[in-house]
């Protein structure tokens, strides 16, 4: 479950990146 959270999170840190 975890994983899948911080999953998450991680690709919407990097979507969120700001470029």
């Amino acid at each position: 479950m975890e994983t899948t959270l911080r999953l998450f999170l991680t690709r919407s840190h990097l979507l969120s990146r700001p470029v």
